[in-house]
């Protein structure tokens, strides 16, 4: 019904028909005495709470169009009335305002409302930028979907810096409770450790995943470099067997790397990082041969390590017990 494009504020439009007092047959006055002129039956349509109002016999109003005193404020009430006039955008809205529809939505059983709210929080400048504002939303207004999303977005919060960071003070955080931002937490050191538990099994054990063969070039180096003080391990090949496979100490101080920022911030596209990767690309680039291609040779290499990262993150089970208080 809606699309996905999005804009920054709501759009003026030449003629809003629920501001022009000749138009519809009902008005709704909010605190500040802004007058909206609504038809009845597009605002039943979408709530069924003013559904089951107009079908209580009217009161008898000498003519006047009937009005209902409400205590949601204008901007809200403007975006719940676009909407429910077939708005054909979703503008990005503040995490204010979001609250305020959810509240306007779960007050007057408005359920589109609701879902056009759960597409909004789901985006990245919600879910990921603001991740813990809007878990603590999520978890206020029973969204275990955007619950799940925040709670992944999450993940690049470095929870051993100053609690400042990344924990900013906003009155969303006081829709949660301690016990949902506990499971936060606990999901925030779950995934760290299955992270650091992936790559600590498949780059320190002495049998290493027969795919490491598939990045020889790359993670050895030709003969030349074999031949250098490389480090050597014994790996499964394809036939069964076992092959002794080389791997330059950039990569094993690669590794580490990834892995000790995996400790702090569980984000398997750190595997792409420049800081991490710029080492190694600059050992390999000295051998001439193994310097061709080198960019693309790394990150193929480079995004291996990322999908397993991603496979073991994704084991833990995100907060979808976040409505759970």
């Amino acid at each position: 019904m809606l699309s996905g494009a999005t804009s920054q504020a709501p759009a003026a439009r030449g003629y809003c028909p629920f501001i022009d007092p000749a138009s519809g047959d009902f008005i709704i006055c909010t605190p500040d005495k802004t007058q909206f002129y609504v038809h009845r039956v597009i605002i039943a349509n979408a709530s069924s709470v003013f559904a089951d109002m107009f079908s209580l016999p009217p009161c008898t109003s000498n003519g006047e169009k009937p009005a209902i005193d409400v205590t949601e404020s204008d901007e809200v009430w403007r975006l719940l009335l676009d909407f429910c006039y077939l708005r054909t955008d979703e503008p990005s809205l503040p995490l204010h305002i979001i609250i305020g529809l959810l509240e306007a939505a779960r007050k007057y059983c408005m359920a589109a409302i609701t879902t056009w709210m759960r597409r909004t929080l789901s985006r990245p400048e919600n879910a990921e930028s603001q991740a813990l504002r809007t878990y603590a939303i999520a978890c206020a207004y029973d969204l275990p979907e955007v619950a799940r999303l925040a709670a992944r977005g999450y993940l690049s919060i470095n929870l051993r810096l100053p609690s400042s960071v990344g924990h900013e003070k906003a009155a969303e955080l006081d829709l949660m409770s301690a016990l949902q931002y506990t499971r936060l937490l606990d999901y925030h050191k779950r995934c760290s450790d299955a992270a650091v538990a992936a790559l600590t099994s498949t780059f320190e054990l002495e049998r290493l995943p027969s795919l490491v063969l598939m990045h020889q070039a790359i993670v050895g180096g030709c003969r030349r470099c074999r031949s250098k003080d490389v480090n050597t391990v014994l790996v499964p090949d394809p036939s069964g067997g076992e092959a002794r496979v080389a791997i330059r100490p950039a990569w094993t101080k690669y590794i580490e790397r990834v892995k000790e920022a995996m400790k702090t911030r569980p984000v398997p596209a750190q595997a792409l990082s420049s800081s991490f990767l710029d080492p190694a690309i600059r050992q390999i680039a000295q051998c001439k041969s193994c310097g061709e291609n080198i960019h693309g040779k790394t990150k193929a290499f480079a995004g291996w390590v990322q999908a397993i990262l991603e496979a073991a993150i994704s084991a833990p089970r995100a907060p979808s017990w976040a409505t759970q208080k």
